[in-house]
């Protein structure tokens, strides 16, 4: 059988600071340093990148104003890299591929699905990935922060007439965090037994006025701190970055 069993890939106890929708080279410097400097200051243990951490524009399908150079885009990338590692040298790092990342195997299978094995293992190799020690995972895989599912939202298409927190309790019907919208919102209901279920999704730390969608977006800049106990409980801090780089 061709079947794929996914694996859920379960975070270790711990303090883990949760970057959304960075989308480097289209990062915004601000959001980014109000993020990191929070976590360092809460002394976080791990940091988990859950999806379009990288955009990968240059491969895109959708044409671009901006001039498409992949080389560029790639050495901007490997610099955050360089400045992640700088400024978490210890931590355990966990990277989740989004929608955006999955344009570069995609582009590979339009145009040489033949070799499309070769250049994707490449590519781990230019970026290092083993030797900073960041673990790339699957796509489409879901990531336990405890009892806590996290995907990075685009796996199913979710909801925003409320907000994307309510959308997301509408898939999952449990306990839930994304990314994504690029948006912060919270949602809490009951299931017949009357366990309390909260859904969370996570604003971005990307240009908030981007070509595809210059004007009238909900967009916010955000992130999220999540602390996993051994028996599996967890506690949130969904956190708002203010336009002045202010953490709310």
């Amino acid at each position: 059988t061709w079947r794929m069993k996914r694996t859920p890939y379960h975070l270790t106890p711990g303090l883990w600071l949760l970057l959304f929708d960075v989308h480097v080279p289209f990062h915004e410097p601000k959001a980014v340093e109000a993020a990191i400097k929070y976590g360092q200051d809460q002394k976080v243990t791990g940091i988990l990148f859950p999806g379009d951490l990288q955009d990968c524009a240059s491969v895109s399908f959708w044409a671009s104003a901006r001039r498409r150079d992949f080389d560029k885009e790639l050495e901007i990338f490997i610099d955050f890299l360089d400045f992640i590692e700088k400024e978490f040298p210890e931590q355990e790092k966990v990277w989740l591929p989004g929608n955006h990342e999955y344009r570069l195997p995609r582009y590979y299978q339009s145009k040489a699905p033949e070799l499309i094995g070769v250049p994707l293992q490449a590519f781990d190799t230019v970026l290092a990935l083993e030797q900073r020690k960041i673990t790339r995972l699957e796509y489409n895989q879901i990531v336990m922060a405890g009892k806590l599912p996290i995907l990075h939202g685009h796996e199913f298409k979710i909801s925003t007439v409320v907000n994307p927190a309510r959308g997301l309790f509408l898939k999952t019907k449990s306990w839930a965090m994304c990314g994504h919208c690029h948006t912060t919102s919270e949602h809490t209901d009951k299931n017949i037994q009357g366990t309390l279920l909260t859904t969370w999704s996570v604003g971005c730390l990307c240009d908030l006025s981007p070509d595809y969608s210059p004007y009238g977006n909900r967009w916010n800049w955000g992130f999220a701190l999540v602390n996993v106990e051994k028996n599996g409980d967890f506690t949130v801090s969904n956190r708002r970055i203010l336009p002045n780089g202010v953490v709310a």
